[in-house]
């Protein structure tokens, strides 16, 4: 999924000052955890997310609810704060009560990964934002840097890919 960066957060700065002081421990991959204080009633959960210098306005996440506009404000700053503290990368996020605990992923394998309208989530899932062309052409092309996730092999000629709705996982559709 696609989310927005924050454009105006109460959480904003905290967030960035939280980063900056432990910039360094989220560098070597350890686990940080960003207390914003007061009460925080958000379901606990974790989520992958992906910030990306090549996209200043979106980043990228694999959100369990379907609906971007419920992504905590919280993690959406932290995310902001990543970029504008160009902390590229991956990261796994626990929302918690007690806060909000951010880990940096190896980069070999890590998810989300974005190419074109394709975003890749995991292993097992991949969402292609459609457009016009996708429904006037009954098909879309896969870019060439995420056919393996398709099983095709970069010496073979691409089958062709209909798009058909299916059960999305955690009953998205």
């Amino acid at each position: 999924m696609r989310i927005k960066y924050s454009v105006r957060s109460n959480f904003l700065l905290p967030a960035k000052q939280l980063l900056m002081e432990e910039r360094d421990s989220l560098n070597a991959g350890n686990s940080v955890r960003l207390d914003f204080g007061g009460k925080y009633e958000y379901r606990e959960d974790d989520f992958l997310l992906t910030v990306s210098p090549d996209d200043p306005e979106i980043f990228l996440t694999y959100w369990w609810n379907a609906q971007s506009s419920l992504i905590p404000s919280r993690a959406k700053s932290v995310a902001t704060a990543l970029r504008d503290l160009e902390l590229f990368g991956s990261y796994e996020f626990s929302n918690r009560n007690q806060g909000l605990e951010v880990t940096r992923l190896d980069h070999t394998n890590s998810f989300p990964v974005s190419s074109h309208s394709w975003d890749i989530l995991s292993e097992g899932v991949a969402d292609k934002k459609m457009d016009r062309s996708s429904f006037l052409h009954h098909g879309a092309g896969v870019p060439a840097d995420i056919t393996r996730f398709f099983g095709i092999k970069e010496s073979s000629p691409a089958p062709p890919f209909s798009p058909s709705p299916q059960q999305r996982p955690q009953g998205r559709h």
